[in-house]
């Protein structure tokens, strides 16, 4: 049987893939050692943040969602 850290380390090797309807926009790494994805993906007019496949929230330009994502790494120190 795995143990959590083994599952949970399996689920983050693995690339981010949007959700359906949802197309990516933009995709670059943040945090301190560049080690954390984050990914801008768009669905109609409505832009929404990932940070490790994790949503952040959904954003109307391109540029807040993005400053959105830099400004939580920073906070959270990751």
């Amino acid at each position: 049987m795995k143990t959590f850290k083994q599952f949970q380390t399996n689920l983050q090797e693995k690339t981010f893939r949007a959700p359906a309807g949802e197309r990516v926009v933009k995709s670059f790494k943040v945090g301190k050692r560049k080690k954390y994805e984050a990914v801008i993906t768009k669905k109609g007019t409505a832009l929404t943040a990932y940070i490790d496949g994790d949503k952040l929230d959904v954003f109307k330009n391109e540029a807040s969602a993005e400053k959105a994502i830099k400004q939580f790494t920073d906070l959270m120190g990751k």
